[in-house]
């Protein structure tokens, strides 16, 4: 089994971003953050990408 925790927190014009994958013992197969600054256009209405 793996479990999987994603966070994210969005302020002004940036998001920032956690993930971390473990395994059935705890133990940290896989991790990343980063921040998006990004900001796309669909359908007419602006959405963070």
């Amino acid at each position: 089994m793996i479990k999987i925790n994603f966070d994210a927190a969005v302020k002004d014009r940036k998001t920032n971003f956690g993930i971390i994958a473990r395994d059935h013992e705890g133990f940290v197969m896989r991790d990343r953050a980063g921040v998006l600054t990004e900001t796309i256009i669909r359908n007419g209405r602006s959405c963070r990408r």
